[in-house]
């Protein structure tokens, strides 16, 4: 066969499908566009997959260090200008200043806080005004026969400036449930011991009645008991705080009774004076 009859008998439909008619290739073309779509199962072009992963992965990045980087370099530009500038550096310091003074004072004034500092410095302050007036520090009380259990004497006027303030701050929580008109028993049995405890330094120490001074304190602890029963269902927390400080009081009335016991033949202790030569 000669080479012209051999080209001749080629197959013609792969060479007719590229010299189709343009209508014919449109339709050849939606045929296919409709086949791609009801087949899940067509993979994508490689080359398309690698551009939209590079436009997606490469775009936002992209913008997130650029973002960075500005903001960096607004904070480093922020700092050197604030370092140069000792102006900027001293008016920031002065309003910090401004708002921390700002913030006490508006904690200070805040409803309630007045009324607590009231509330702790009146047992503190009279219970300082009236140790100072009525001081052990005297001849007849150094005189007295003591028992050996009894503390050192500095150890009471630690002991009251610590219990003054629990005392006074246990009255301001009563105080807050509704002030003397809903909690007027509670605060007055509070006063009734207040002025007991006041008035037992005066008999002890100022007229030198071991006897009356007894007498008084039994009082005293009776009233502090009714304090606390009358604090416990208003707010417990008041009720805990006044516990140390009626313990203390049982133990000085205990020392008060120990006193009178063996001095009781003796109520006015007599001190050895020098002779004179």
């Amino acid at each position: 066969m000669s080479p012209m009859a051999a080209i001749l008998s080629l197959p013609l439909s792969p060479l007719c499908s590229s010299t189709l008619p343009l209508s014919n290739r449109a339709s050849a073309s939606g045929s296919s566009s409709l086949a791609a779509q009801n087949s899940r199962s067509t993979p994508v072009s490689s080359s398309r997959f690698h551009s939209i992963v590079v436009d997606r992965t490469s775009s936002s990045p992209s913008r997130f260090l650029w973002k960075q980087h500005t903001g960096l370099r607004m904070n480093t530009e922020g700092l050197a200008k604030r370092s140069r500038d000792p102006q900027i550096a001293a008016q920031e310091r002065a309003e910090t200043v401004k708002k921390t003074r700002n913030y006490v004072a508006a904690t200070i004034n805040k409803p309630g806080v007045k009324s607590l500092i009231v509330a702790v410095a009146i047992p503190f302050v009279l219970g300082a005004i009236d140790g100072l007036a009525n001081s052990p520090n005297t001849d007849w009380y150094f005189g007295l026969k003591k028992p050996s259990w009894q503390p050192p004497s500095f150890l009471f006027g630690g002991t009251w400036s610590i219990l003054y303030p629990l005392m006074g701050l246990a009255s301001w929580l009563i105080w807050a449930e509704g002030g003397f008109q809903v909690q007027g028993k509670a605060l007055t049995l509070y006063a009734i011991q207040l002025v007991l405890n006041l008035a037992w330094p005066v008999i002890f120490f100022g007229k030198q009645n071991l006897g009356l001074a007894l007498v008084e304190i039994i009082a005293l602890v009776v009233a502090v008991a009714a304090t606390v029963k009358a604090f416990q269902p208003v707010n417990h927390v008041a009720a805990n705080l006044m516990k140390p400080y009626l313990g203390w009081v049982i133990f000085a009335a205990i020392l008060n009774a120990n006193l009178w016991y063996i001095n009781r033949n003796n109520s006015t202790a007599v001190v050895e004076q020098p002779h004179a030569e």
